[in-house]
């Protein structure tokens, strides 16, 4: 898919990234397929970023989701993100998982606080602010929460 491959050498792209993500952190992101036709429905998993706790440049798993349109709000982003937490806690040594979501992204903060994330700081103009959910951005504001969860 185009936005998650760039656009030059996708295929040199796609096997640098099953060695090292998979074959080294042996995690990443994954297909999410419906179960009854076996459609191809979006993208979930992990990317490790540098701590937003730490100073130093420790590297963290990050969740994120993709589905189509058409199939938002109807439980496949839980259970695939529920599916992917799960494996993160059974199989890696991580002992806490982030995410990031848009501050006007009410379904995913929804998500968020369902699969047990909670609010850690808000980033508006790429400066972290301490806050809480009940934080509000000016109205038409572009920042991300950055959300933590303990496995």
């Amino acid at each position: 898919t185009p936005w998650f491959f760039p656009a030059e050498d996708p295929e040199a792209f796609l096997d640098a990234y099953i060695r090292t993500m998979y074959g080294f952190y042996q995690l990443g992101m994954y297909t999410v397929v419906r179960r009854s036709d076996n459609a191809v429905i979006g993208h979930c998993g992990f990317d490790l970023k540098t701590s937003p706790l730490s100073s130093s440049f420790e590297e963290v798993p990050f969740l994120g989701y993709i589905l189509t349109r058409a199939c938002r709000g109807q439980g496949y982003g839980l259970e695939a993100c529920r599916a992917c937490l799960d494996y993160l806690s059974d199989h890696t040594d991580f002992q806490e998982v982030f995410c990031a979501v848009a501050a006007d992204n009410s379904d995913s903060l929804k998500l968020a606080r369902r699969l047990g994330f909670h609010s850690l700081v808000i980033l508006t103009d790429h400066r972290p602010h301490a806050a809480g959910f009940q934080s509000q951005l000016p109205a038409g504001h572009t920042g991300q929460l950055i959300l933590r969860n303990h496995l």
